[in-house]
């Protein structure tokens, strides 16, 4: 008798959860169609923006960004590179 009581309490308790999320979003629903489309996307508040022209005598030398990004290039030539031997 335990288990059939804790069942039914147990039911109740879950489908009352279950019952507010339901109403919860068909009310969000009902408020979402009264509004215009336009106003629940936001679009009226998004602000354009034009592209500024990019100056590409003011970008670094490819070397100096390997360089600040620590990952400069090894001073060994490619020859010094072919000759050399790998792994064990």
């Amino acid at each position: 008798m335990k288990v059939l009581r804790l069942s039914t309490q147990l039911h109740k308790w879950i489908a009352l959860v279950v019952g507010l999320q339901v109403l919860f979003w068909v009310g969000g629903g009902l408020v979402m169609t009264a509004i215009p489309i336009e106003t629940v996307r936001g679009e009226h508040r998004a602000a354009e923006l034009n592209p500024v022209p990019l100056e590409l005598g003011a970008l670094p030398a490819l070397g100096e960004i390997a360089r600040r990004a620590g990952v400069a290039r090894s001073r060994r030539s490619c020859a010094q590179r072919r000759g050399a031997r790998r792994g064990p």
